[in-house]
């Protein structure tokens, strides 16, 4: 709600000079600390990923895996199980996911409009409560590109994106709040069934079968396959001590922050 404070009354204050006054309005505060929070995790941890992607693909993916469980869970407090509508939308959630992850193999072109494209996708993923933009920026074969052009300071792909991500930031952010006041148990379900169905694209063992040899090019190109077969169809170690670590601890770790913080809201009463 604070990003659909940016309309013609804050441009209105701008033109007029009232500068404190359209820091008010947009909540300013809140959104600074906010998007200083985002900067700063994508500086320290970009070259960090990349890394992890080369030499840890398979705790990196159990990591997203813990993640995207530990949000589901917290997202179902947020609508009724068992009614039916909800049930529908969840189910709509987990086909439109699936439906992503088995679209057939394909060698990705990444051009600056697909970029473009991608930033409007990946912000809009961001502000949905539980849905990672790592994740679909995974599915669409460009985090490894959008990650590089961050380490390596590519001026040109790194505006391209972020320009993306403002037009898609303000748009659709209209429309998750519409959302959100008149069916709010329904988002909360349909978002609760694309976490459910990412489960599959997030598999830490996988068989790459079409495109680049890079295990992690897009997730286009390879199968799931068990970790007892992964070292035998791949040449890789499954890591699977560490794997299995890294997906608990996840878990576990999402959790008690959302503990902690429930711990500190003030009652409602």
């Amino acid at each position: 709600f604070s990003i659909t404070a940016f309309n013609l009354s804050a441009l209105s204050y701008l033109l007029k000079g009232e500068i404190k006054v359209l820091w008010q309005h947009i909540n300013g505060n809140f959104l600074a600390l906010l998007a200083s929070g985002i900067l700063l995790g994508l500086v320290l941890s970009a070259n960090t990923v990349l890394v992890l992607l080369e030499y840890y693909f398979e705790p990196l993916m159990a990591t997203f895996m813990g993640l995207v469980i530990a949000s589901g869970f917290l997202l179902k407090k947020h609508f009724n199980c068992f009614n039916r509508a909800n049930l529908l939308a969840l189910l709509l959630g987990v086909l439109i996911c699936l439906g992503l992850a088995f679209l057939p193999p394909q060698q990705l072109t990444i051009s600056l409009g697909y970029l473009f494209v991608c930033g409007v996708v990946a912000i809009c993923a961001m502000i949905l409560p539980g849905i990672s933009g790592a994740f679909l920026l995974l599915i669409l074969g460009v985090y490894e590109t959008v990650l590089t052009a961050l380490v390596e300071l590519q001026w040109q792909v790194i505006l391209v994106f972020a320009s993306g991500c403002v037009v898609g930031l303000l748009s659709f952010s209209r429309l998750l709040a519409w959302a959100l006041i008149r069916f709010h148990e329904r988002v909360y379900s349909f978002l609760c069934g694309m976490l459910i169905a990412s489960l599959y694209s997030l598999w830490p063992w996988q068989q790459t079968v079409k495109g680049n040899s890079d295990k992690h090019d897009g997730l286009f190109q390879s199968i799931n396959v068990l970790p007892t077969d992964y070292a035998v169809l791949t040449g890789n170690d499954p890591q699977l001590i560490a794997t299995l670590l890294c997906f608990s601890m996840t878990i576990v770790t999402v959790l008690i922050i959302e503990l902690k913080f429930s711990e500190q809201k003030p009652s409602s009463e």
